[in-house]
């Protein structure tokens, strides 16, 4: 869409920028002062959605995606519609003009909804959508215009960013800046043109962007002058051919202007252009088309008058009317029942605590900044902080129960799933939005991050990692008949604390005198038989786990039985379990 050909011709003029960091970069009498605010033709967005595909409103519920990634970069919008005063045609199309407003309404009624519901302004413009985006840049109401349309330019505009989502800051390949670039598209990073750098870069201006526009074809005049390409038409507007014909349509010397052009083109004798065109000086009898020419130079745009009485009913930091997008979201967006609520509160949460950043609200719900700084491509290298929310806290609306998932005979049935509204996430927030809203929580969290750090106890391993190999080989070798009563307690007493800790006062009085005496306990032979008899199995291969809480209560000894001869002992086999009395088996000697 535009102008034929001069986006290719001033790309290398354009620069791929974060626009988080255009956003830093906003400045009111030198002071950072508000967020990046930015003016959109909704046509042109109109038009990308309606090409999306799959499922029921795929292109509400691409819409809707974009106007997320604009709450979530803490941008303010105004979203552009067409008035009745556009022009009639456009691209050889005849466009119904409509009854002005409520004709933008008819066309795309749940854009606006959405637009509406998210906090963005909706602007009428009485003509072209695009040349009312330029002039409220111009007029200081935005910072820029955010647009794939060239158009913008030619309409006066001094800042446009292009291509947001449609390029990437890394990649193979790099731009004329040396930065990396692919063809994947990325929700951070656009390319930004400024009326300075293209003057800097390719020597032409607005004049300039209307001169190429009049010879090789635009959105109004799709022909332009015959047999004359962007390159010609750039060349002629780098001359300063763009400027001279503004002041002649001004001074009604048109004609004389249309004959230096006729003389450059077919002598070149100024070196202005690649080579002599005499088959397009041949064409330049009714050359230029002064009705086109005036659509660019003066466009139908907002009166001084009006603009003061829009402005005056402006909110910026309109919040989001979520029971708005609750109920869109079950009419286009595919979010019902509680399974649509909990959606919508994943996907507004970070959005909600943006837009309280932004607008420095202070909010009941709560954050906490965890982890060290980071700078990341995303936001070329922007210094951010994480933060970590609770979803449900900012996005309080209510969800709907669940429902009783039960089949006919009264089986329940298994349910997915569910996004956890109370559990914390982590989002990567730039540093100065925050320390702007909440400088003492900044400041706090540096104090705390700086302090020195408690050490932490030192956690031993447990028991069985601890004990060693050669332990473990020792242990299941010796003889069981040799054995201390402190190897036949469980690994968990042998290798804990010391036995004077509190953790043993539970042992019996003649015990412990035993233990910290350091007196060998042998198991006694009858105990050897009783124990084992129960299962047959070897005295070498018999493993005790007892812990005697009184000195004459039963305990319980488990066994574990020998594998049969020849065949692989059952894994996870149920040890044997039989009751004894600890003095019978055990002799004090």
């Amino acid at each position: 869409m535009g102008i034929s050909g001069l986006w290719d011709q001033i790309d290398a003029a354009g620069e791929l920028i974060a626009l988080q960091r255009a956003a830093q970069q906003v400045r009111v009498d030198g002071q950072l002062t508000r967020p990046l605010r930015v003016a959109i033709d909704i046509s042109i967005w109109a038009f990308h959605v309606r090409s999306a595909e799959g499922g029921d409103c795929p292109a509400e519920r691409t819409l809707f995606n974009r106007l997320v990634r604009l709450l979530n970069l803490g941008i303010h919008a105004v979203f552009v519609f067409d008035g009745q005063h556009r022009p009639r045609v456009k691209r050889n199309k005849v466009r119904s003009t409509g009854s002005g407003k409520s004709s933008a309404f008819r066309e795309m009624p749940s854009y606006k909804r959405l637009i509406r519901a998210c906090g963005f302004q909706a602007w009428q413009a009485p003509g072209e959508a695009e040349a009312e985006c330029a002039y409220l840049q111009q007029r200081g109401l935005v910072d820029a215009v955010l647009s794939d349309d060239v158009d913008a330019l030619a309409f006066g505009a001094t800042k446009v960013f292009k291509n947001w989502g449609a390029l990437n800051y890394s990649g193979s390949k790099t731009d004329a800046n040396g930065k990396k670039v692919s063809g994947q598209a990325s929700a951070t990073h656009a390319k930004l043109f400024t009326a300075e750098r293209l003057r800097e870069r390719t020597k032409i201006a607005r004049a300039g962007h209307i001169l190429v526009a009049l010879m090789s074809g635009g959105d109004y005049d799709t022909e332009g002058l015959k047999g004359c390409g962007a390159m010609i038409a750039f060349q002629a507007a780098v001359a300063g051919f763009g400027e001279t014909l503004v002041t002649a349509l001004q001074n009604g010397t048109v004609d004389a202007w249309r004959e230096q052009l006729r003389e450059e083109l077919i002598t070149n004798k100024s070196n202005f252009f690649s080579g002599k065109h005499k088959a397009i000086a041949a064409h330049l009898d009714s050359f230029p088309n002064t009705m086109v020419a005036d659509q660019y130079l003066n466009p139908t745009v907002t009166t001084s008058e009006a603009m003061h009485e829009k402005i005056g009913a402006f909110n910026w930091y309109q919040q989001p009317d979520l029971m708005a997008l609750r109920e869109l979201g079950s009419e286009y967006l595919d979010m019902v029942s509680r399974e649509g609520d909990l959606k919508l509160i994943r996907t507004m949460a970070l959005p909600q605590f943006m837009l309280a950043l932004v607008s420095r609200i202070q909010q009941e719900a709560t954050f906490e900044i965890v982890n060290k700084p980071r700078q990341h491509p995303s936001t070329d290298d922007l210094e951010e902080l994480r933060v970590r929310l609770v979803p449900r806290d900012w996005v309080p609306i209510p969800i709907e129960e669940k429902e009783d998932l039960t089949e006919h005979e009264g089986q329940p049935v298994e349910a997915a799933s569910e996004f956890d509204v109370l559990a914390p996430k982590l989002h990567w927030i730039p540093r100065y939005l925050l320390e702007r809203a909440h400088s003492e929580r900044v400041r706090a969290w540096e104090r705390a991050s700086v302090a020195p750090k408690t050490p932490k106890k030192r956690v031993l391993a447990s028991p069985e990692k601890r004990l060693t190999a050669a332990d473990r080989k020792q242990s299941e070798s010796a003889d069981p008949s040799q054995l201390s009563l402190k190897d036949c307690l469980p690994v968990t007493k042998r290798l804990a604390a010391p036995l004077e800790s509190d953790e043993e006062d539970d042992l019996p009085e003649d015990l412990r005198s035993f233990l910290l005496q350091k007196k060998t306990i042998t198991l006694s032979p009858v105990a050897h038989s009783r124990i084992t008899s129960t299962t047959q199995s070897s005295l070498k291969q018999t493993r005790l786990h007892f812990r005697a809480t009184k000195f004459n209560d039963p305990i319980v000894i488990l066994s574990s039985p020998e594998a049969t001869p020849g065949k692989q002992a059952p894994l996870k086999r149920k040890p044997v379990a039989t009751t004894t009395k600890f003095n019978d088996i055990i002799d004090l000697t």
